[in-house]
């Protein structure tokens, strides 16, 4: 240690739970600060670094624990005069004023289970897709407020047009699978004594929860919320659910008694994947806002459904689950139903019900019509009378004994959907980078 004073430049920034902080290098190139001391923005506003070791390190123990992340808005200097900025923003800004595929427009996006025809047996039309944030707006001016079409209008905006003429619809088994459970919930919601008393908040991957949704139809109004946009190599695969959208599209239509169907929360449960600075992932991330439980009960709903994918961990995400435990305190009756309590049942032991649209091997509550009914008595809420007997499960039900609480997050919510954009600065003049990502590496195109 020479004592001289030098300054310090950050070089990496973690943001993982084993690593918290970041690493620092003495430049040694004091001659060449002519415009200024660096500085660093954090979580708690920006900090200047002294000239001097000691302060600098100072200035680390000050920061008590906050992690040093990509947030970080870092200059670097060099004799030449050039300096290179990250700055931190909201991915969904940077696609909006850069791009839809901003970093990555030469690559590819990929359709697993690409169909040509939609649902009704129509092929996909560019008018079709322009329409779309429209088309799927709730049918009830109560659910306006809560509806987010942020998705669906992609496809107008900077980059949309390129993106339509790649767009293709899809349908896998997993989306034919939900669809038929949302049938069979829909069948349930036949004999709901109060069908507007009911809430449904879907919680799975994005093209299953809009095929869920779809087996709903007409008995729910479908409420979207999907707030991101696709990118080809975002950390959500939101283009799926764009192409399962366009493909159940029509059923979304099918709505003469909307005042008296039940309102359906249609989330992506990918929204929250996992993600640990990979720099070649676009964060599209997004969190989302289920109304209050005041706003719930001006409604006259009484009761929520939350349902979560097939042998999924019996908890709600870190989004949501404040919200279902201020129901639950409001007097509001919540219930977690898993995909996997839904099986299907042979044909031979299928009634042929009024109510039926089924053909084939179709999906009960606990795989039988007996049991299917018996729905109502495990969660004690009131119904109109069965056409068969109910007959209670030999198996527990997945979640029986979950209640909604606000458990402490696990994931920092604020810093989800968020990536720094690298920028160079060289003689007053300013140019974007082409690398993205919230870790010191780049994300490449």
């Amino acid at each position: 240690m020479t004592g001289a004073k030098e300054p310090f430049d950050l070089q990496v920034g973690y943001d993982q739970d084993e690593l918290l902080g970041g690493r620092w290098w003495q430049q040694g190139l004091a001659g060449t600060y002519a415009t200024g001391i660096p500085t660093v923005t954090s979580r708690i506003g920006p900090t200047r670094i002294d000239e001097s070791r000691r302060s600098a390190l100072k200035m680390l123990l000050g920061l008590g624990g906050f992690v040093v992340v990509a947030g970080l808005v870092t200059t670097r200097c060099s004799s030449s005069g050039s300096h290179t900025t990250t700055i931190d923003q909201a991915s969904l800004d940077l696609q909006r004023s850069r791009g839809l595929a901003t970093g990555a427009e030469n690559v590819a996006f990929e359709w697993p289970h690409a169909v040509d025809t939609a649902a009704d047996g129509t092929p996909l039309s560019a008018l079709e897709l322009h329409r779309l944030a429209a088309e799927l707006r709730p049918s009830r001016n109560l659910e306006e407020p809560d509806y987010g079409p942020t998705l669906f209008q992609c496809l107008q905006e900077t980059g949309g047009a390129a993106f339509s003429r790649q767009l293709r619809l899809v349908c896998s088994p997993q989306m034919r699978a939900a669809y038929g459970r949302g049938e069979a919930i829909r069948e349930l919601l036949e004999l709901a004594e109060e069908r507007r008393a009911w809430a449904l908040v879907v919680d799975l991957p994005g093209p299953d929860s809009v095929a869920f949704a779809a087996g709903l139809q007409p008995r729910a109004v479908a409420v979207f919320q999907f707030h991101n946009w696709p990118h080809p190599r975002g950390v959500v695969p939101a283009h799926l659910t764009l192409a399962a959208a366009a493909y159940y599209r029509h059923r979304f239509g099918l709505a003469p008694d909307a005042e008296q169907r039940a309102v359906c929360y249609v989330l992506d449960r990918d929204r929250l994947a996992p993600y640990a600075n990979q720099p070649d992932r676009f964060d599209n991330r997004y969190v989302v806002r289920l109304p209050t439980a005041a706003s719930l009960q001006n409604r006259g709903i009484r009761r929520v459904l939350y349902v979560v994918p097939e042998g999924q961990p019996a908890d709600a995400l870190d989004d949501v689950a404040e919200r279902l435990a201020e129901y639950a305190a409001a007097g509001i009756g919540v219930r977690m139903l898993g995909l996997g309590d839904l099986t299907l049942a042979p044909a031979d032991k299928v009634p042929g019900t009024a109510s039926s649209s089924y053909t084939g091997s179709r999906y009960y509550w606990h795989g039988g019509p007996g049991h299917h009914y018996w729905f109502w008595h495990h969660h004690d809420w009131p119904s109109r009378q069965a056409p068969v007997t109910p007959t209670r499960p030999p198996t527990s039900s997945f979640g029986a004994d979950w209640s909604p609480t606000r458990a402490r997050p696990r994931q920092d919510l604020a810093q989800v959907g968020r990536t720094a954009e690298p920028r160079t600065t060289s003689s007053g003049s300013s140019s974007s980078g082409g690398s993205w990502g919230r870790s010191s590496g780049g994300f490449g195109g």
